[in-house]
């Protein structure tokens, strides 16, 4: 399995990392099996066009997500 993870900031990034191993490995332990975590890519915190995040949020909001 592959996770991506962004933010614009590298803090906060790494910061989901550590969340979503944490899980993972709680999750693998209620499965009762062998979880194994590798760093295959690693790029530093961008900014997202802001024209393009704002085609995202509107989209979301024209479908009723927030």
């Amino acid at each position: 399995m592959n996770l991506d993870l962004r933010h614009p900031s590298d803090d906060e990034v790494q910061e989901l990392e550590d969340l979503c191993k944490q899980e993972f490995e709680r999750i693998a332990r209620d499965m009762d099996i062998t979880l194994e975590f590798e760093n295959i890519w690693v790029f530093p915190a961008a900014r997202f066009d802001y024209i393009a995040v704002g085609f995202v949020k509107a989209t979301v909001k024209e479908e009723g997500y927030i």
